[in-house]
């Protein structure tokens, strides 16, 4: 999953066939040039309304912090699922960069926030090095 959050004016026919507008426009530009991994980005004026539900990454791009809705899937799941994505595409670098991008903010999300999420910290480990390297 990626893509971007835009504001801005948008327009459409009665019919929601023809839509064109700026926030559309800028939407595609920063999800073709931007949103290379799995997250959703958004404009700084968006970030700003809401900002409990976005987090800044590294390069410096705002992006909707997707761990926030995942309430309903278990850590260990989560975490197990990932493990075997990077598996089954092991022979693909530019998809176990992406799946390692996801480990990376899965590490962190759960480390950062184990006891305001109500998750016992000796329930959850992080994906280590070792459980990657042994793929």
């Amino acid at each position: 999953l990626r893509g971007a959050i835009t504001e801005g004016p948008f327009y459409k026919d009665d019919n929601n066939i023809f839509v064109y507008g700026k926030a559309l426009i800028d939407a595609v530009e920063i999800e073709e040039k931007l949103a290379i991994y799995p997250r959703v980005i958004v404009q700084k004026e968006v970030q700003e309304t809401l900002p409990q539900y976005f987090e800044e990454c590294a390069d410096g791009c705002n992006v909707l912090n997707n761990f926030l809705f995942t309430g309903l899937i278990m850590p260990d799941v989560y975490k197990h699922n990932l493990i075997e994505m990077y598996k089954k595409n092991s022979e693909d670098e530019k998809v176990k960069q992406k799946i390692m991008w996801m480990i990376t903010k899965f590490n962190c999300f759960y480390k950062n926030s184990a006891t305001r999420i109500q998750i016992k910290k000796e329930e959850l480990s992080n994906i280590s090095e070792k459980e990657v390297q042994n793929v």
